[in-house]
């Protein structure tokens, strides 16, 4: 393959992507979906991710004290 045959194979996709229509608008599933995560208590995620709160609340601490930590 010659290093030019390359870039023609990419046209296509970028000529695709660049006409390809825009999807701005949030659908009601998708917004009810994001409703439901934000209901969520913080105290059941953490848990879940392997931390406890104890945790969590000592590195915000930490953080404050020097935010490089």
């Amino acid at each position: 393959m010659r290093g030019d045959d390359r870039g023609q194979t990419a046209r296509p996709v970028d000529r695709a992507l660049a006409s390809a229509p825009v999807e701005d608008e949030t659908s009601e599933e998708e917004a009810a979906a994001v409703a439901r995560s934000r209901e969520w208590p913080f105290e059941q995620v953490v848990p879940g991710v392997g931390f406890n709160i104890d945790q969590i609340r000592n590195h915000r601490l930490n953080e404050e004290k020097d935010p490089r930590a």
